[in-house]
């Protein structure tokens, strides 16, 4: 009760620069040429992947027709499609149902805030990928590597793991 009230007030007092987030999101004078940016990746990353839909181009592929960056020619915004280029229908099957089994692993247990906190989170930080290549990277797999070692600490999950261990 003490949390949701909390984050009632939180939410309450918040909900103006909410709305004025989404609103510049939606609505900003700089929206259209960023969503036009994305689609031209889309477009270009898919001519790419047509030319290996199964298997991919493997990692470090991109799209020589729309480079953003000289230093990191494979990073796009629409980081998912990237990955589509480089793994193909097959390596995206794996890691989607890697994140999935990853979820379930998460979820896995005793009903509990901690558990539920950290599957939102977990979620919020893969969906964030589709649109930021910063989120989905070498750097970002430390991130996942903590929800792995919080959610093997939390009750019961710890006694098992030390069981496994021991």
């Amino acid at each position: 009760v003490v949390v949701a009230m909390g984050l009632a007030i939180v939410f309450t007092l918040s909900a103006e620069w909410i709305a004025g987030v989404v609103s510049q999101r939606f609505s900003g004078s700089q929206v259209q040429a960023s969503d036009d940016i994305r689609k031209d990746q889309i477009y270009a990353l898919a001519d790419e992947w047509d030319r290996a839909p199964i298997i991919g181009k493997g990692f470090g592929a991109y799209a020589p027709n729309l480079i953003r960056d000289a230093g990191s020619p494979y990073s796009y915004e629409v980081q998912w499609m990237g990955f589509l280029t480089k793994l193909g229908v097959v390596g995206i099957l794996i890691l989607v149902g890697s994140a999935f089994a990853f979820l379930i692993y998460i979820l896995n247990g005793a009903i509990s805030v901690e558990r539920w906190s950290l599957a939102l989170l977990y979620m919020a930080f893969i969906l964030g990928g589709l649109t930021n290549q910063y989120l989905v990277n070498s750097a970002s797999g430390a991130f996942y590597g903590v929800i792995y070692v919080l959610i093997a600490t939390l009750p019961g999950r710890a006694a098992k793991l030390s069981g496994r261990l021991g």
